[in-house]
């Protein structure tokens, strides 16, 4: 399954593309274009329109994760490592003081966050310089995202991170602190507008859930109803894989499985 964790930028207007394995990440870099994260080890890079630009190898591993930072791609691989790509194309290696996969990356102020599939949170600086912090976390991060003074970092077991420096974290445990009151839920995707944030994720049954909140403090569930083309009202049944926000619509896309697409007003 191609996972695009940016699904705005092809999902809605659906291209295709080389084959070249998984897609696991995708991110807008410059000039009108975005970067993608493969399952083989490499960068493709394509116009927003979906026009072939260029690939480069990074890894002889899956590429988990991209951004675009400091003005060069950074990629988040297998075994605690990253790579930056700068404009020429070179690809300079950075290692992490774990081998842990890195999952997912974001940025947040002038800094880009990294995690880890074991716990791992690092920030790396401008000038490439990295700072890892020790976290609790016994889940799998699955995304980072920010509001314009927070930092926040789920992993799968509903374990919230939370940071306004991206040094020091605290830990908000959803499936513990909610517990009783809503079912055991399994994360698979977190994202923020300006003022709100959504995470996703399934049910014990392996139904989607979808939670949000204006702080990350207070969460509330989001009934995952829509309209059917015959006018009667239906459940979305498909799992949630990844998110993003439609600022232009004010909207919140989950990119499920099955190709199932699913919008929620913001």
């Amino acid at each position: 399954m191609k996972r695009l964790l940016t699904v705005l930028i092809f999902a809605l207007c659906p291209l295709f593309l080389r084959a070249q394995g998984d897609f696991n990440n995708i991110t807008p870099t410059v000039n009108g274009l975005c970067a993608i994260a493969s399952s083989e080890g490499n960068v493709l890079v394509y116009t927003l329109e979906g026009s072939y630009h260029k690939e480069i190898h990074v890894s002889d591993k899956a590429v988990n994760a991209v951004s675009h930072f400091s003005g060069m791609i950074f990629c988040g691989c297998e075994d605690g490592l990253m790579t930056a790509i700068a404009p020429d194309d070179r690809v300079m290696e950075l290692r992490l003081p774990k081998k842990e996969d890195v999952t997912c990356m974001s940025l947040f102020k002038d800094k880009l966050i990294a995690a880890g599939d074991k716990g791992l949170l690092v920030t790396i600086n401008q000038d490439l310089s990295v700072f890892p912090a020790s976290t609790k976390a016994k889940g799998r991060f699955i995304g980072i995202t920010s509001l314009p003074n927070e930092c926040f970092a789920l992993t799968d077991r509903g374990e919230l991170l939370r940071s306004r420096d991206g040094a020091s974290w605290t830990l908000f445990d959803f499936n513990s602190y909610y517990k009783g009151f809503y079912p055991e839920i399994r994360f698979s995707t977190i994202q923020a507008s300006g003022n709100q944030i959504i995470a996703a994720g399934t049910k014990p049954d392996g139904s989607p859930a979808a939670f949000m909140s204006n702080t990350g403090g207070v969460w509330s569930e989001r009934i995952l109803v829509y309209q059917a083309s015959d006018g009667r009202q239906s459940m979305l049944d498909a799992k949630p894989v990844s998110s993003a926000y439609d600022a232009y619509r004010d909207r919140f896309v989950l990119g499920c499985s099955g190709g199932v697409i699913f919008t929620i007003p913001g």
